[in-house]
């Protein structure tokens, strides 16, 4: 999970800010986002829809997590964002993959 973080934390992508991935060239950048980019939002097992109720409370890590609203409500809402000080990601160069770690071969 380290290394996952640490791809976040160096690449962080909003379909909406993110242009470019400096240091690969134009099309390697475009191929790389445009994977990216549909993966979170066309992989339905990735997203959770809340439907917001009176005194909820919901708390997500950003380092790892894409969020949008949808403007699909009438009544008022208000929402307080605490943040926290977190760890720095790091490398560990003899760390297994998520796929080693859990025996899953590669297709």
């Amino acid at each position: 999970m380290r290394q996952y973080l640490l791809l976040i934390a160096y690449l962080p992508c909003t379909c909406r800010f993110t242009k470019s991935i400096v240091e690969l060239s134009p099309d390697e950048s475009d191929q790389v986002l445009d994977y990216l980019f549909r993966h979170i939002t066309e992989n339905h097992d990735l997203q959770v829809r809340y439907n917001w109720k009176k005194n909820d409370l919901a708390i997500w890590d950003n380092r790892c997590t894409f969020h949008t609203a949808t403007n699909d409500y009438d009544a008022h809402r208000q929402g307080n964002r605490v943040v926290s000080v977190g760890e720095k990601p790091y490398f560990d160069a003899n760390s297994k993959s998520r796929r080693s770690a859990l025996g899953v071969s590669v297709p």
